[in-house]
């Protein structure tokens, strides 16, 4: 048995409900995991602490509000059966019953559990003094009388272990001010919380509903505890979110957000946790996107920043592996060398990069060919935006009828061939290409080139790349590293056709200095030279 199936099986062990089968197996389970003898233990105690409390008067609204919610819950269909839903009247009850002694706790200023004890059961009254603090710790082992104790230990397994809760939730000091009241409300509502997580299914879900009514609570009664509101906000948002609520988790996320827009660090935990729900839920990636560049702005340690990008880089590495490699740059850099998390990430974005690689070498060219092989116009002495003009008018002046002016080559091919673009491939002759790249900074770039026998390279009209020779066609055989500006910049190239072969080809990816492609380069064949860098 798995641990995950033992916690769902412990409340109806717990109310003997379990098949005896299934008992048997949870049983062994709990005796050979020490994890789930634990939770087990916890189970049992908060079970056993709720039945020594005596019943209390229920504030009418929130009884009302409980019975309500979990009447709707548990009303069946026409064709279901009433018994299927005893659990959820049977977790209002316990809710109800939870939030009397809760709300009695502090609404009646200070007390102490011991004035509870009325029947003088000395098992109980030692309990009670436990839970509040005042048991000698000589008195915790005690033995108890000879036969007695000799039955303990023969039962020390079936017997609920006792448990000491916060001691603020068993002793309320007295409420001198507001804020001490809107404080001991919130803690009220964060116990009720936590003791949540010793419970299941709809148990669990009516102690996290008792939290939240207590959150409302103390929005209504304390308008003006700001802090203390923010956290009860956020309390409640992760109530929410613990029953498998997101959207109204999310919802109570946001009104945390836009109401304590000043508290940054109540903003930055409550913008981390709407992620992580986003993020569970599927929500619109674009929606994520903006969420995680917000909390970036409000610098959050950047390991806890690093997590989230990396989750979020993950989840869209399949559907949107360009928007996760730029998310994966961001964990990176917000890392130091050799972290873990950057290690993570640095791995994971070259496994995407290899997959959609072929995406980001240069489709866009204007093509013009074949010439005669050495034919070539000076180019440094031509306004850049002249020089196709400048061939075409030489493919004229000698009367070259089989060339051929390609404005866009076909995309969707990372690698350009000049013999199908321009339909034929003569020994001895060369052909041109052009295109434009806008980088949205200045920055140093590696121009990773294949070609056929020969390539020369121009970027902003100053020659970067002159190889003549007799080369098969393979990919990235050539790495030149070159300083793109900020904008618009252009990229010419004559490539060289030498051997009388039928191939004839090139081929060039932009990549930064590490060999990682640049996402957020754009390129257009086809810009006017005269525009300006938008």
């Amino acid at each position: 048995m798995r641990c995950e199936a033992a916690r769902r099986l412990m409340m109806d062990r717990l109310y003997e409900t379990l098949p005896p089968e299934k008992s048997r197996q949870l049983d062994a389970h709990i005796e050979d995991c020490p994890d789930c003898a634990a939770e087990w233990k916890d189970v049992k105690s908060a079970h056993a602490f709720m039945k020594f409390l005596p019943e209390q008067a229920v504030p009418a609204h929130l009884q009302q509000a409980v019975l309500q919610q979990s009447e709707m819950e548990a009303l069946p269909p026409e064709s279901e059966p009433f018994w299927q839903n005893w659990r959820k009247w049977s977790a209002a009850a316990v809710f109800i019953l939870i939030v009397g002694v809760s709300y009695s706790l502090w609404d009646s200023g200070p007390q102490n559990l011991s004035s509870i004890a009325a029947g003088g059961n000395p098992d109980l009254n030692k309990t009670i003094a436990k839970l509040n603090g005042s048991l000698h710790p000589a008195e915790e082992n005690e033995p108890a009388e000879a036969d007695g104790g000799r039955e303990r230990k023969e039962h020390k397994d079936t017997e609920p272990a006792q448990i000491k809760p916060s001691t603020q939730y068993a002793v309320i000091g007295p409420l001198d001010s507001k804020s001490q009241n809107a404080e001991e409300l919130f803690q009220t509502g964060l116990r009720l919380y936590n003791k949540a997580f010793t419970k299941t299914g709809e148990d669990r879900k009516a102690m996290l509903r008792s939290a939240v009514l207590m959150l409302n609570d103390l929005e209504t009664l304390y308008p003006s505890e700001k802090e203390w509101i923010a956290m009860g906000m956020i309390l409640k948002a992760d109530s929410h979110r613990a029953m498998d609520e997101p959207e109204k988790s999310i919802e109570a996320y946001r009104k945390m957000i836009e109401r304590f827009s000043d508290m940054p660090l109540y903003c930055r935990q409550a913008r981390a946790s709407m992620i992580k729900v986003m993020l569970d839920r599927d929500s619109r990636i674009e929606e994520i996107d903006q969420q995680l560049t917000q909390f970036q702005t409000l610098a959050p340690p950047p390991a806890e920043f690093a997590q989230l990008a990396l989750a979020f880089s993950e989840k869209i590495s399949d559907c949107s592996p360009e928007q996760a490699l730029v998310w994966y740059q961001r964990v990176q850099n917000s890392l130091p060398e050799r972290h873990p998390i950057r290690n993570k990430a640095i791995n994971e974005s070259a496994a995407v990069e290899q997959k959609i690689r072929d995406r980001y070498y240069i489709e866009d060219w204007k093509v013009i060919g074949p010439f005669p092989q050495e034919m070539l116009p000076e180019i440094d002495s031509i306004p850049n935006q002249d020089i196709f003009t400048s061939l075409i008018r030489q493919a004229e002046r000698f009367d070259y009828e089989l060339v051929n002016l390609v404005q866009r080559k076909p995309k969707d091919d990372p690698v350009i061939d000049l013999k199908d673009l321009l339909q034929q491939s003569p020994a001895e002759s060369s052909a041109f290409a052009q295109t434009y790249v806008y980088s949205p900074k200045e920055q140093w770039v590696r121009l990773l080139i294949g070609f056929t026998d020969g390539l020369r390279v121009w970027l902003n009209n100053d020659p970067v790349a002159s190889r003549i020779e007799r080369y098969n066609f393979s990919r990235d055989s050539l790495s030149l590293r070159c300083q793109f500006q900020e904008g618009w910049n252009s990229l010419f190239v004559k490539s060289y056709h030498i051997r009388n072969q039928r191939e004839w080809k090139f081929s060039i990816l932009i990549t930064d200095n590490s060999g990682r492609i640049i996402p957020d380069l754009k390129y257009n064949a086809l810009l006017e030279p005269a525009a300006d860098s938008n």
